[in-house]
């Protein structure tokens, strides 16, 4: 989901044996390249979704992953890192707190996105699941109300 606009950007078909963070890559191929930063919550931590997003991005424009690593994952102070940008978010948090890393992230951008996916899960009847027919709809009736109902704001000089 766009955090700007509300728009969702790409949606997945699933069986009920895949798992939300194993659709990382897939629905970042799927935006076709305008993805410039990930949010997602801890339930997505780990090497494989960052390494999935990474495989499924153009290489010249990698988007930015911000995903907040688990507290066992945080190393102790005045480590050293040179590692994946999973390991520099943990060390970073390490130096200076969980919060300050959020606020330093724009992690809090990802509560706009969860707003977002509550508005949908109101016009799909409580769920939010893309295994039917009905729910690939619904996105497409969604992104279209969306664009019709958002106000166009311009700066007053």
């Amino acid at each position: 989901m766009d955090a700007g606009t509300g728009e969702i950007l790409a949606h997945a078909l699933t069986a009920d044996d895949i798992s939300d963070p194993a659709m990382a890559g897939d629905l970042v191929a799927k935006a076709g390249g305008r993805i410039r930063t990930v949010f997602a919550d801890g339930a997505y931590d780990g090497e494989p979704t960052y390494d999935q997003i990474r495989a499924a991005c153009p290489p010249k424009s990698p988007p930015r992953i911000v995903i907040p690593p688990r507290a066992s994952s945080i190393p102790a102070e005045g480590s050293s890192c040179d590692g994946s940008e999973r390991e520099r978010h943990a060390l970073r948090i390490s130096e200076i707190g969980r919060l300050p890393w959020q606020e330093e992230a724009g992690y809090g951008r990802r509560s706009i996105v969860e707003t977002g996916v509550f508005r949908l899960k109101q016009i799909t009847g409580g769920r939010l699941t893309a295994r039917t027919f009905g729910a690939q709809i619904a996105v497409a009736v969604a992104n279209k109300a969306i664009r019709a109902a958002k106000p166009i704001m311009v700066r007053a000089s």
